[in-house]
């Protein structure tokens, strides 16, 4: 651990790539495999730093896909000064494979692709991120078609560039509010989004009336509870008792028979598990005085009559909240789209509660993907 964020390996920055892009498939033809450990931080140039040297070879495993014909020699050694092992495989099989490695127990996300014996090439490897952000120049980056719109300014924070969310002090009765908006640029039915919060130590959730809280909220393009009645979805955090200073969460999403926002319905067909579980406090999931890593998965409905729409969160690697049966799509059949999207968004938000005193809440390292990055 270092500088108060939680250091682990990112599948996402770890590298896999080879030195033999086009061996022969005669079984002697050797393909050597780098694989480069990287942690969750960044360096002054803000590239991702080392996960470790010294690791011991059995930390990193080598798969090559398919296996027909394959002999992997694994690393035989603690990884080096940069954090990488080597490995090597051989094949008989003329095919076009893909290389990839498992270090610490996390799959790294970018694995290589190698064309044995003249096979068909492959496509190039899903699951990188259409927009990612780290703030680099102390500013919001549009890329891709993705913009940022208004919103709080970036600042430079326990050695990293981020957006700052500053709420209170609040007077009783008073609100607060730090939000920032985003256009995705694009039209997703499936969207996963990553991101590293810091919440403050003096993080304190005021049971005033109403505590509830915004903390991430996606839709279409019009952002009312009676216009348009497309599908709006995303999570909320409050409180339910006047003694604690800890939140829990609030999973939402726009009813597939009701233009308006719920929590749950009498027809029980909107019940996400870890619904109103612990949310912030100072033992987690989303610790206090610390780095968090949050993942958000949502997925709308295949058509305006299945059951099989998904909104998930992770918390520093653990599945938080989840419905895989939402009834996600248009509210009314007759005159809304057929198609089931979202483009617009925000981070954190109004805070109904108020703080009693003032609360920086930070984020940065956004990425946002609209292909699976495999994180289940």
């Amino acid at each position: 651990m270092s500088g108060g964020r939680v250091v682990y390996v990112d599948a996402d920055q770890s590298q896999v790539s080879v030195d033999n892009t086009a061996p022969a498939a005669n079984g002697t033809d050797v393909v050597n495999v780098f694989v480069t450990a990287k942690q969750n931080r960044v360096g002054e140039n803000l590239e991702a730093l080392p996960f470790g040297a010294g690791l011991p070879a059995n930390q990193c495993v080598i798969a090559v896909t398919p296996s027909t014909g394959v002999t992997i020699t694994q690393p035989s050694a603690a990884s080096d000064a940069n954090s990488t092992w080597v490995g090597s495989f051989v094949t008989t099989n003329a095919a076009t494979v893909s290389v990839g490695a498992t270090v610490c127990g996390r799959t790294v996300s970018g694995n290589a692709a190698v064309v044995v014996g003249g096979g068909a090439p492959v496509d190039p490897p899903s699951g990188d991120p259409f927009f990612e952000d780290d703030f680099a120049g102390t500013q919001k980056n549009n890329d891709n078609g993705f913009t940022w719109s208004g919103g709080p300014s970036v600042v430079s924070f326990d050695g990293f560039n981020a957006i700052r969310f500053r709420y209170g002090p609040d007077a009783v009765g008073e609100d607060s509010s730090a939000e920032q908006r985003f256009n995705l640029g694009r039209d997703c039915s499936h969207l996963w989004l990553e991101y590293d919060l810091y919440v403050p130590s003096n993080f304190t959730h005021r049971n005033e009336s109403p505590n509830n809280n915004k903390f991430a909220m996606f839709w279409r393009t019009t952002y009312s509870d009676v216009t348009g009645g497309t599908w709006r979805v995303g999570f909320e955090y409050r409180t339910d008792s006047g003694t604690t200073p800890n939140s829990n969460i609030r999973v939402m999403s726009s009813r597939w028979n009701l233009n308006s926002w719920t929590s749950s319905n009498s027809t029980g067909d909107y019940a996400p598990t870890g619904q109103d579980a612990t949310f912030i406090s100072g033992s987690g999931p989303l610790n206090k005085g610390a780095w968090n890593t949050v993942r958000i998965e949502l997925a709308a409905a295949s058509s305006q009559s299945s059951s099989d729409g998904i909104q998930r969160m992770w918390i520093n690697g653990t599945l938080f909240v989840e419905i895989t049966t939402g009834k996600f799509w248009n509210f009314d059949t007759a005159t809304d789209p057929a198609d089931c999207f979202l483009r617009n968004g925000y981070f954190l938000g109004y805070a109904n509660s108020g703080f009693l005193d003032q609360t920086d809440l930070y984020i940065t390292g956004v990425k946002f993907y609209d292909t699976d990055p495999g994180w289940i």
